[in-house]
This record gives C-alpha cells, structure tokens and sequence, in this order.
C-alpha cells in the first residue's frame, strides 16, 4: 500500500536521528465542537478573522517555549516548512519563540497558519 504522506516529512537532527510526524488533526469541525463541549465553562463565543478554509481540517498544532533556543526555533521552522508544503494548516499561539518559528516556517513556502489566541481580546 502506498506510505501516507506524513510519511515523507523528516526533518533531520544533528544527531543521526530522524523526527517522523505522524500526527494530523482530522475532522477539525466535528472535534471543535464535539471538544468544547468536553471541557470545563467552555467559551461562549469563538472569533474568526480571515477565512476559515475547507482544506483546513488537514491542520497540526506546533506549540513551545517562549525561550527557545536557536536550534530549536530551526528545527521547528523546517518542520512547518515541510508539512505546509504538504497542505498542513500549521495553527499555534502568538508568543515569541517556537510559536513565531512554526508560523514563519509555513508563511515562508506560502503556507497556512492558525494564530490561536490564550486569551481574550
């Protein structure tokens, strides 16, 4: 059978191991739902700027450190390269660090990201 293309996004250490990322988040509108109603005085309205996208349910979330180190801010930026350039929505938070890196990965090979605020506006 033919390898899921998951499969061909490796991103490679500077050790002689290899990060494989097997994970997507499937069926973005049900789990939304289905996932706020799970958790404790959910939110009672979300916003949306911008355009939410069918092609969106293909959609990872890469979160971090605020005080990442410059190896990682790269590693995280290939990474998100790699998988915008396989249609992965990336969607992460706001703050300095592996945040900002996994955004610029995906908006550097015209990728899509999810900026998720922690808080109200």
């Amino acid at each position: 059978s033919k390898a899921p293309w998951w499969a061909a996004v490796s991103i490679p250490l500077a050790s002689p191991l290899t990060i494989v990322t097997p994970f997507l988040a499937r069926a973005l509108a049900s789990l939304l739902v289905t996932n706020l109603q799970m958790i404790f005085n959910p939110p009672f309205l979300l916003y949306l700027k911008g355009e939410a996208k069918k092609k969106d349910i293909d959609a990872l979330a890469i979160v971090g450190t605020r005080r990442a180190t410059t190896y990682g801010k790269l590693v995280t930026r290939r990474l998100a390269r790699a998988l915008a350039r396989k249609g992965v929505t990336i969607v992460s938070g706001l703050a300095r660090g592996i945040d900002t890196a996994a955004h610029q990965g995906a908006l550097e090979v015209g990728g899509r990201t999810i900026a998720v605020l922690g808080s109200g506006i």
